[in-house]
């Protein structure tokens, strides 16, 4: 199955930083993923999410208003698993 994760996000470093966590992640698990940023602030705002970055997975937001380093990401990741 192919997950679906969406970086929230504005320009920050974090945004990036959270962004490359998630990428470096997918690999490690090796997950086929769609990995789709979401910059539009109205979208975000409409979502509830009022500090970026924000990640969520599978439509659900799992990290909100901070980065995660890869270990972190990856453990919050594998608590999430796909719905076949």
């Amino acid at each position: 199955m192919t997950r679906t994760i969406e970086i929230l996000r504005g320009g920050c470093s974090k945004c990036e930083a959270l962004t490359k966590s998630a990428k470096s992640v997918v690999v490690k698990l090796g997950w086929k993923a769609n990995i789709v940023h979401i910059t539009d602030m109205d979208e975000i705002v409409e979502r509830g999410i009022f500090t970026t970055p924000a990640l969520a997975l599978d439509d659900e937001i799992i990290v909100s208003a901070r980065y995660l380093p890869p270990n972190q990401l990856e453990t919050l990741f594998l608590k999430y698993p796909t719905k076949e």
